[in-house]
């Protein structure tokens, strides 16, 4: 189990990681005031990242991105200069479980596939839900990939390098209401079967 890190009040709301605190609400000051008796703080006043994630604030919008962690990426997987990409996976890709033959290629690259799809992962999972469907469709080649799943890793990650200030966006002002979608053809690929 692990120890509680969101604590909401009636008028706050605090969030803490290790060692570093978010307050929101009309209490945060007098919180603050309270806490600083106790333990020596730093105020960094209105908070701008927090454990990598920039947070982008205007008119009653908030932006949560990660543009510091897409750069790393590019530079580590060396795409600083590879052609832009507008989607994050082909529309029209049929990725199939990789012959012994193509896994053995594959594995001539010293890859750590399962790492580089971890990082997606941990994308889509925080500040950029566009990215679910390529991770989940990349994740199932996790103990067996092949070049063609890396070439699919790599157009992700040039999506990744052309909409790096994606984020999400929350607005006070926007509609609240819940949009679904369902993938229809899933039956479809014989590989899930």
């Amino acid at each position: 189990m692990a120890d509680a890190c969101l604590f909401i009040g009636k008028d706050l709301i605090l969030f803490a990681w290790v060692d570093d605190i978010i307050l929101i609400g009309k209490e945060a000051n007098n919180i603050l005031n309270k806490l600083s008796k106790d333990f020596r703080i730093k105020d960094l006043g209105l908070e701008s990242h927090i454990l990598g994630i920039k947070i982008s604030k205007s008119d009653h919008i908030i932006t949560l991105s990660r543009q510091y962690f897409i750069k790393e990426l590019i530079i580590q997987y060396g795409l600083e200069d590879s052609k832009l990409s507008m989607t994050p996976m082909q529309s029209n890709i049929k990725l199939e479980t990789a012959t012994d033959k193509e896994h053995k290629e594959f594995n001539k690259l010293k890859i750590n596939y399962r790492a580089a799809i971890g990082s997606l992962n941990y994308l889509s999972q925080c500040t950029r839900p566009d990215l679910a469907y390529p991770v989940g469709t990349l994740s199932q080649f996790l103990e067996k990939p092949s070049l063609s799943h890396w070439l699919a890793f790599k157009r992700a990650l040039k999506y990744l390098r052309k909409t790096k200030d994606l984020g999400l966006t929350y607005s006070m002002n926007g509609s609240s209401d819940i949009i679904g979608y369902s993938d229809l053809s899933w039956a479809e690929e014989n590989n899930r079967k």
